[in-house]
């Protein structure tokens, strides 16, 4: 295989199918996560297709916008310690530690509510794929 080849690989075809499969499991369309990638929803069938090489730029891309490691889409699996460590970075974080504080001082009920508040939050942000889940305008609101 001559890497300056524009044709598209039996490799381009396995990165698609695991660009598929992802976005499948996260019960995303092809529009959404086109938009949340930044190509078209052409774009998103080609390259799922293995009909189009995908540049580093777009793995980046399509690894943020559907929470993985580059290195996904090259067969590496998902890991408990990946993820893991991401929830810890939080959890350590200003935000993380101030958040804990405040979750620990209500009741049970009160988190209850609270919990379904974001994890809606979440969904919604994996479906639009906006920045940290909030626009910065309703920052203010919450």
């Amino acid at each position: 295989m001559s890497l300056d080849s524009k044709k598209p690989t039996e490799l381009d075809a396995e990165i698609g199918a695991r660009i598929r499969s992802r976005r499948k499991a996260l019960k995303m369309n092809q529009t959404e996560l086109g938009l949340a990638a930044g190509v078209s929803y052409q774009q998103v069938v080609k390259y799922e297709q293995g009909a189009n090489r995908a540049a580093s730029a777009a793995l980046v891309a399509f690894a943020s916008a559907l929470s993985v490691h580059v290195g996904y889409f090259f067969g590496e699996e998902l890991s408990a310690d990946y993820e893991e460590s991401a929830i810890m970075r939080f959890i350590h974080s200003p935000e993380g530690v101030e958040l804990n504080e405040a979750y620990t001082r209500l009741d049970d009920d009160k988190r209850r509510m609270v919990l379904g508040i974001v994890e809606d939050m979440g969904a919604l942000h994996s479906r639009l794929g906006t920045a940290n889940g909030v626009h910065s305008e309703n920052r203010a609101c919450m």
